[in-house]
C-alpha cells in the first residue's frame, strides 16, 4: 500500500470478543469510519497500547467522518460486549505514512 490508498475491511466480532485496527510497524492510517450495524450490537470503543486500553465510547450505531490517527504503536480496539455475534463490523480510511 501506499499512502493515500484506501484502508478498509469487514469482519465478523464473536460475542465477548474483539477486534484491532492496527496498521503495520512504520505505517500510519487515518480512520474515518467505523460501521457498526444499528442497534443490532453492544460495542466499545477503545484506543490502546496493547497494555493499556482507554474506552472512547460505547456503540450502538456506525461513527462517520471521524479522525481516529493510529500508529503500530496506538491503534483501535472494538470489543462486542453483547451475547451474539456482532456481523459486518467495519472501517475505512486512508493510509497517511
Amino acid at each position: 500500500m501506499a499512502v493515500g490508498d484506501v484502508v478498509a475491511n469487514i469482519v465478523s466480532v464473536a460475542a465477548g470478543g474483539s477486534i484491532v485496527i492496527q496498521p503495520a510497524a512504520g505505517v500510519e492510517w487515518l480512520i474515518t469510519n467505523i460501521y457498526i450495524p444499528d442497534g443490532n450490537t453492544s460495542l466499545e470503543l477503545y484506543k490502546t497500547d496493547g497494555t493499556t486500553d482507554i474506552k472512547i465510547l460505547s456503540l450502538n450505531g456506525s461513527l462517520l467522518n471521524y479522525n481516529f490517527y493510529l500508529t503500530n504503536t496506538y491503534y483501535l480496539k472494538i470489543v462486542n460486549t453483547d451475547t451474539a455475534n456482532a456481523y459486518s463490523v467495519g472501517y475505512d480510511g486512508v493510509q497517511t505514512r
